[in-house]
């Protein structure tokens, strides 16, 4: 079967505001193809007690360091998802973080 089209959609992104308190982080992917599965990973310097938001995502991972700086990571998962994501974390006290995200669209649509 010839796929019509990527397969695959990507984003990256970076944010240099500070999470004060409590801030959401999100990785937000564009498509519109029914059955796509996406996948999302954020990291936050000095991030703490991280919470996903609540719907469709399904946290993987869970990771966090103290030394030499605070840093989390956070990873998950959706699907199948039929349109435009938005894997968010809310993440507090972080500085600035990065995120990448992907969408692995069904082989045949």
């Amino acid at each position: 079967m010839q796929q019509v089209g990527p397969f695959v959609t990507t984003v990256s992104n970076g944010d240099n505001t500070d999470c004060g308190v409590q801030s959401d982080r999100t990785a937000a992917l564009t498509f519109a193809q029914a059955g796509t599965w996406g996948y999302a990973v954020i990291g936050a310097r000095t991030g703490d007690t991280p919470v996903p938001n609540p719907g469709f995502l399904v946290q993987t991972m869970t990771q966090s360091l103290t030394n030499p700086t605070p840093f989390v990571a956070v990873a998950g998962y959706g699907g199948p998802l039929s349109s435009n994501s938005s894997f968010t974390w809310s993440i507090q006290n972080c500085w600035n973080s990065a995120g990448v995200a992907v969408a692995l669209k069904r082989v045949g649509d």
